[in-house]
C-alpha cells in the first residue's frame, strides 16, 4: 500500500484551514480522504480519475449505513483533495453526482453475473456498508493502473 505521509496530510490539513472547514468537522474529513486514499492501495492519487470518486460517493449512497449530510461531508472532503490540493483537471468544477444511480461504471451487476448466490447480492449492512464500493474503486483503479502501463509501450 502507498504510504502517504505526515506531510500529505498536513498540506491536506493546511486546504481543510484554508477553505474555513470547522475545527470539529476537520477530523472528518480527514476520515473521509484518509479512507478513500488507503482503498487505492498502490494506485497514485494523482492518477485517480472522476470515476472512481464516483463509484466511492455511490458505493455510501446506495450500499452505506450514511446520513445524506454524511455522504454530502465525504464528497466535500474528496472535493477539497482533488481540486484544491491537488488541483486535478477533472476535479475542476466539481461534479460528482449525490444522486443515487444505477448507472455506476463499476456496478455490482457487472462484477459478478445473476447467477450469483442471492446472500451476496443484498446490500451490506452496518460496519461494512461500504465494503463494497471501496473495492470496486480499488479494482478499477487497479484496471486503470495496468492499463497505463500497457498502453505507455505503444
Amino acid at each position: 500500500m502507498k504510504n502517504y505521509g505526515h506531510r500529505f496530510w498536513n498540506k491536506y490539513l493546511t486546504v481543510l484551514n484554508e477553505n474555513r472547514i470547522h475545527p470539529k468537522q476537520r477530523q472528518w474529513y480527514m476520515r473521509w480522504a484518509k479512507r478513500f486514499v488507503q482503498n487505492l492501495n498502490d494506485f497514485p492519487i494523482d492518477r485517480c480519475e472522476k470515476t472512481a470518486v464516483q463509484n466511492y460517493i455511490q458505493g455510501l449512497l446506495h450500499y452505506g449505513n450514511y446520513e445524506r449530510w454524511q455522504v454530502e461531508q465525504a464528497s466535500d472532503s474528496l472535493r477539497l483533495l482533488f481540486q484544491k490540493m491537488l488541483k486535478l483537471n477533472w476535479a475542476e468544477p466539481w461534479s460528482i453526482n449525490l444522486q443515487q444511480s444505477n448507472n455506476i461504471v463499476l456496478h455490482k451487476k457487472q462484477l459478478f453475473p445473476d447467477s450469483m448466490p442471492i446472500g451476496l447480492k443484498r446490500p451490506i449492512s452496518n460496519g461494512f456498508a461500504d465494503l463494497w464500493y471501496l473495492m470496486a474503486t480499488k479494482i478499477q483503479c487497479n484496471l486503470m493502473q495496468k492499463m497505463s502501463k500497457t498502453f505507455s509501450n505503444f
